[in-house]
């Protein structure tokens, strides 16, 4: 870590609580690098203690958040979510520990992935109505402990296709148009404890589609 002016380090504790409370999640954890006694005094402050044993990474459109210490175990980012940052961010990452929030406060993200402690059914389908307002690229995974009213993805979703991996385990996929185009379209991936919501064509689907079409031409000029 680098050095940092004394000024700063000498000043009142209760002066340098008033500065962290104006800093946003950024200036934080820039600081924190500075030097150690710095380090420590922010990590010591209760009001922002899921900063502690967390490594987060900050851009103008990316929010990455690992922990070694904290996996599978439960945080609450709600001070962050209140931050600049958190609202303008189009991506979120969350890896090693179980993110207690609810789903439809991540729906301005384009690009998810992090665990979740529950997700209800009724809730996928509002994930489902926010993907289909727009056709820009999007993609949500997220792996969960609990589904709540899981019985009525088929009343929501209708039958599914069901795929199998190579290990044998079964997983259900829907792919639903979007309205105005034939060419675009939401799949909806649910397995045991995993979800997989993304508009953006896979390669494999891409050289499927494009195989399809070559078929077509052909077959139209016979």
């Amino acid at each position: 870590m680098g050095t940092v002016s004394p000024n700063l380090l000498n000043m009142p504790e209760v002066v340098m609580k008033e500065i962290l409370e104006k800093l946003d999640l950024r200036n934080i954890v820039t600081l924190r690098k500075v030097c150690k006694p710095l380090l420590l005094f922010i990590d010591s402050q209760n009001s922002i203690p899921e900063l502690i044993d967390l490594s987060i990474f900050v851009n103008f459109e990316k929010i990455e958040v690992c922990s070694n210490s904290l996996k599978n175990q439960s945080i609450n980012l709600e001070k962050i979510e209140n931050l600049d940052q958190w609202k303008s961010a189009k991506n979120l990452s969350i890896d090693n520990f179980i993110l207690e929030i609810s789903l439809e406060k991540l729906f301005h993200f384009s690009f998810l992935d992090v665990k979740l402690r529950n997700v209800d059914a009724e809730i996928l389908m509002d994930l489902r109505n926010k993907f289909l307002e727009s056709t820009d690229p999007k993609e949500f995974i997220f792996t969960f402990m609990e589904m709540k009213n899981q019985e009525k993805l088929l009343e929501f979703l209708g039958i599914p296709e069901i795929l199998k991996n190579i290990f044998g385990l079964e997983s259900q996929r829907w792919k639903l148009q979007y309205p105005g185009t034939n060419e675009k379209f939401l799949e909806i991936q649910i397995s045991k404890n995993y979800c997989k919501f993304t508009n953006i064509e896979s390669l494999e689907e891409q050289v499927r589609r494009r195989r399809e079409e070559a078929e077509q031409l052909e077959n139209s000029g016979n």
